[in-house]
């Protein structure tokens, strides 16, 4: 790789607020300060970073809602540019096998990591059919040596799994945080430091408003610790479950602990004000917003779902792990602070092993070794 001449191409569904759009800015500014040129291959290129990118990198918006839409822009453009020069990280299934099969079948092979961010099995509950197609392909890109990257262990496991593949073929690269240099977001919140009453037990729950992400679970938590001390909780974040949420906080009368604020860049001061991050999710991939708690030394409480927050928080050493939908541990561990057991600068030095100095060197080296297929 020439990195003054060398472009990485992030391939994704869109430019939303998710984990994975945010990983591949961080990424990207990474890679820019290297001394590669970046640009985005986006096949839906609205979403709260649009801004950011497009004045950072290149973008090429396909404007399609449809993947299979963007398959003969997708396959133009790329056909376009020289074999040389050019990178793809391809994020998020089917995204990652469409554009497999896209670069496969130009007449000049290209270097190619395909990233899988979630469990394939839980994030989309395939019928028979489905799997058996899913395996296949998966096997199919195995055998042909394409480069599959995954966020976790659970997420490799659960791909070996499904593709009836080894496990060392696949690659594990935790996600990066990275709070120095700011993000600025479409619909920002900013911080001023009034939306927590110091005198209450100050909760942050950070993450795109879909079912996954089981607020409404977090939101009963807080109405039953209400009956005991005063508490605040700020969700951070927008999605599709809005309107469901917000009536689910007037009904149970919790206007004035539950705030919904939108999505905000500058977690880092959510973070450091909050006595406590608590996740609620049904299944995730990596859950960066646990590592970026650990990297500000707020104390965590997770459900112990699939995939990483027990990987982040060393199953247990670092933050609370209780079982999903148990109501009275999670209410016992944050009436009794026992979150506060966890030392601040032991969780910070646990969020040096998620930075973008150690996880960006190693992707860079991923996408080297993928030049070689």
């Amino acid at each position: 790789m020439q990195k003054s001449s060398d472009f990485i191409n992030f391939i994704l569904p869109d430019l939303g607020g998710g984990g994975a759009e945010k990983v591949c800015v961080v990424y990207a500014d990474f890679l820019k300060a290297k001394g590669y040129r970046v640009r985005f291959l986006v096949v839906d290129g609205r979403g709260i970073y649009r801004e950011y990118v497009k004045r950072n990198f290149e973008l090429i918006d396909f404007g399609k809602t449809r993947f299979r839409a963007a398959i003969c822009p997708m396959v133009r453009y790329i056909n376009s540019l020289s074999n040389e020069s050019n990178f793809y990280l391809a994020n998020l299934w089917p995204l990652t096998a469409l554009s497999f099969w896209i670069l496969f079948f130009q007449k000049k092979s290209k270097a190619l990591v395909c990233v899988e961010h979630c469990e394939l099995s839980l994030q989309y509950n395939f019928a028979f059919l489905q799997r058996f197609i899913v395996r296949f392909e998966l096997m199919v890109r195995s055998f042909l040596k394409c480069k599959l990257m995954t966020v976790s262990r659970g997420v490799a496991d659960d791909m070996s799994f499904l593709g009836w593949l080894r496990s060392n073929p696949i690659i594990v690269i935790y996600n990066p945080v990275c709070f120095k240099k700011r993000v600025e977001i479409s619909g920002d919140v900013s911080y001023s430091g009034e939306f927590f009453c110091q005198d209450s037990l100050k909760i942050l729950a950070i993450g795109t408003l879909k079912d996954q992400k089981n607020f409404d679970f977090l939101i009963q938590v807080i109405y039953e610790i209400k009956k005991f001390k005063k508490v605040q909780a700020i969700i951070l974040g927008e999605g599709p479950e809005r309107a469901f949420l917000e009536n689910r906080v007037k009904r149970l009368h919790l206007e004035n602990e539950v705030h919904l604020l939108g999505w905000a860049s500058q977690i880092e001061e959510f973070l450091v004000a909050a006595d406590v991050f608590v996740l609620t999710s049904k299944y995730e991939g990596f859950a960066n917003v646990v590592a970026e708690s650990l990297v500000c030394g707020t104390p965590v409480i997770a459900t112990d779902c699939r995939s990483g927050p027990a990987e982040i928080l060393d199953n247990g050493r670092y933050g609370n792990l209780i079982d999903l939908g148990d109501l009275e541990a999670f209410m016992t561990t944050l009436i009794d602070r026992s979150f506060e057991e966890f030392d601040s600068e032991m969780l910070k030095e646990r969020g040096k092993f998620f930075s973008v100095e150690r996880s960006g060197p190693l992707l860079e080296m991923l996408l080297i070794s993928s030049e070689n297929n």
